[in-house]
């Protein structure tokens, strides 16, 4: 009996959908499919008709966005790179359509090819979105089975156990546990689902901390094919002098020497930009691909550190980008974050930076009068003594 156990047991195993924990859902396949290969983020299976075999793929981007003609274009053209991996020849687009279907906007898109031996292929390709994904189902098969593959294909993506819906995003506010606040520029929304471990990896190689950013705020500029624009501020704890036109030279080197150490000396000189009500520098210590920028600012815990890193913008773009979101941030805290400036900072500053002002020069001038008045005291005395010595 043991033996026929095991047998209902595998049986009872085989018929269990093909979860993708990853992806977010689960496929169940026919009978007639078997799955080559199966993973938490993709499946593979085949099975063979009368006219030749059909392949079956499901894979997903690590990104939401909106199925609709900006993501066609990016998709349909990585479909036709997809197959050119596979060993296509004279991949072309016959057709791509965004509809809804079975209750989800759907892409759908038909590439042809050739293959080795003059074999001619069909690759039909449908996309949806996931919760922090997109997800992407396609069947391939000779162009005699291309009807059999869209009914398949059609099948699949109506039985397709989607466990999550589509993530949406609470607004384009942001606000961080460090004490203030952002308004996001077009385009960019906080992470959803498995995007934020994705989005982490990029922000851990710029921001060094024990607590990550979990008290940050952070935000992506997400995009169909290749890597998100990512963005994120955080505090950090500085005691400096106050940041202005006067002191920006010395806050410069200051910064600098705080952000980035022995790469310092390579970065151009900051700019002078908006964060909020105040004055901040921004850096750009890296141009062209994946180009970094950074804006930093003083408020009363410290300083505000706004970093951006581009996955596809140029570097005027995400210039525009994190400058729009530093002039929208607002501080929490007392008399709007006011920036908490020690007694001997002040005076270290109005000596270095400042000397002419009337608060440096009052003081001064009236140390000299007093000099002055001394010294013409001491004189008028001494003349007085002289004239009572000569006249006895």
């Amino acid at each position: 009996m043991a033996w026929l156990v095991l047998i209902v047991m595998s049986l009872v195993a085989a018929a269990e959908p093909y979860g993708m924990n990853d992806l977010g859902g689960a496929l169940d396949l026919p009978d007639s499919w078997k799955g080559k290969s199966w993973s938490d983020t993709d499946l593979e299976a085949e099975t063979r008709g009368k006219q030749g075999k059909l392949t079956l793929r499901v894979w997903m981007s690590d990104y939401q966005v909106p199925i609709d003609v900006t993501s066609r274009a990016a998709f349909t053209a990585d479909y036709a790179r997809r197959l050119g991996v596979l060993g296509g020849k004279r991949v072309r687009l016959l057709s791509s359509d965004v509809e809804t279907f079975s209750g989800r906007t759907t892409l759908w898109a038909k590439h042809a090819f050739d293959l080795g031996g003059g074999v001619r292929a069909v690759a039909q390709t449908a996309a949806f979105a996931g919760y922090g994904n997109v997800i992407h189902i396609r069947v391939l098969c000779n162009e005699h089975q291309a009807p059999n593959g869209l009914r398949a294909l059609k099948q699949f993506v109506q039985t397709f156990d989607l466990q999550k819906k589509p993530g949406k995003t609470a607004g384009k506010s942001v606000e961080a546990e460090d004490g203030f606040a952002s308004v996001l520029p077009d385009g960019w929304r906080t992470p959803i689902g498995g995007e934020r471990a994705r989005v982490r990896k990029i922000t851990d190689k710029l921001w060094a901390s024990k607590k990550g950013t979990e008290p940050c705020w952070v935000a992506l500029r997400p995009v169909a094919v290749g890597s998100p624009d990512v963005m994120f501020a955080c505090g950090r704890s500085w005691s400096g002098v106050p940041v202005d036109e006067h002191s920006m030279s010395a806050v410069d080197e200051e910064f600098r020497d705080l952000f980035f150490r022995d790469a310092a000396a390579e970065i151009a000189p900051a700019e002078s930009v908006s964060v909020g009500d105040r004055m901040g520098l921004l850096f750009r210590p890296r141009e062209g691909i994946n180009a970094i920028r950074l804006i930093a600012a003083p408020y009363d815990r410290g300083l505000v550190a706004i970093w951006a890193r581009a996955g596809s913008l140029e570097g005027a773009a995400l210039d525009a980008a994190i400058s729009a979101a530093a002039e929208s941030t607002t501080f929490t805290g007392p008399e709007g974050g006011k920036p908490n400036i020690r007694a001997d900072k002040w005076v270290g500053y109005y000596l270095a930076h400042r000397p002419t002002s009337p608060i440096v020069l009052a003081p001064a001038l009236g140390i000299v009068g007093l000099v002055g008045f001394l010294v013409a005291r001491r004189k008028k005395s001494g003349d007085a003594e002289w004239n009572e010595v000569t006249e006895v």
